[in-house]
């Protein structure tokens, strides 16, 4: 039973590690996609499978050898998982505290009555998808004197496939398996790339014009970049140089990083399932009554 109950957090490891080369191997939303969801998987079995280990306190309550002798598991390791549980339900709480705070902050921008487009007369370049209905594209003034006409296309065209793609609900389902599981905190860097280049790629195929997505995108990373108080996605923040030879180099995907990650979920929330029985089997045989 110790082996399954520590078997989740093998896989987030496993994730964190394989997530970089997720990016490659898979089309960017079906990576972001399944990373995604295999991220709140195995961050749920994991949680759980912490909380099984401090239910194996159990083994103490009085009159209940048998527990003790079919609860391999030192008491110590179960205490000090405790301050680790709750731990990660405060990131969980900050995490919502913050997406909460985005959200009034984001309110504060965008007016009920505004068209798609709002320009913001900000001395910093910069611009945002904000999710909603309908969703709403903001850009600073300066972003638009950053980039030429066609740029500025290329680059509504890539807000506007936040918005469709859903990326602000990908963004968020990272964020918070993230704050439940710190080791998932790579895999929640991989799927904000990923959105970014579902989103370059989204752009190109609205423009016709690859080489077009490619200058906007560098043209957006060489303007000054903001200090930003709302922590939307943007068009010119994460991996610009992969994503340029991304847009400019035909990508070679394989299925091996779909089977990664749907794999490893799979073994995290089985193992989590396996332990809860098996648990619940000594319960019932130990307990009296």
């Amino acid at each position: 039973m110790t082996v399954l109950v520590t078997l989740p957090l093998v896989m987030s490891v496993l994730l964190a590690v394989t997530a970089h080369r997720v990016t490659r191997w898979l089309p960017p939303a079906v990576g972001a996609w399944s990373l995604a969801w295999s991220a709140v998987i195995v961050a749920i079995s994991t949680v759980w499978s912490l909380s099984l280990l401090v239910a194996f306190l159990v083994d103490d309550i009085p009159h209940t050898p048998l527990l003790e002798q079919l609860i391999p598991v030192p008491d110590a390791l179960s205490v000090a998982t405790i301050p680790i549980l709750i731990w990660s339900g405060f990131r969980v709480l900050a995490a919502l505290y913050r997406r909460r705070q985005l959200r009034a902050g984001l309110a504060a921008v965008v007016a009920p009555g505004d068209g798609e487009l709002i320009v913001v007369r900000e001395g910093r370049p910069d611009a945002f998808a904000v999710a909603g209905r309908p969703g709403r594209i903001v850009v600073t003034a300066s972003m638009l004197r950053a980039l030429s006409a066609p740029q500025r296309r290329a680059l509504l065209a890539h807000e506007r496939a936040h918005l469709h793609g859903r990326h602000s609900r990908l963004l968020a389902m990272a964020q918070f398996a993230a704050a439940a599981n710190p080791l998932l905190i790579p895999v929640r860097r991989a799927i904000g790339y990923l959105c970014e280049r579902h989103a370059d790629e989204q752009a190109a195929d609205a423009t016709g014009d690859r080489t077009l997505v490619a200058e906007a995108l560098a043209a957006a990373a060489f303007a000054e970049r903001p200090v930003r108080a709302l922590p939307a996605p943007a068009f010119h923040h994460l991996g610009v140089a992969a994503r340029v030879t991304a847009l400019m180099s035909p990508m070679r995907y394989r299925s091996a990083g779909l089977v990664a990650a749907a794999l490893l979920a799979l073994i995290a929330f089985t193992a989590a399932c396996d332990a809860t029985d098996r648990f619940y089997e000594l319960l019932r045989h130990a307990l009296p009554g």
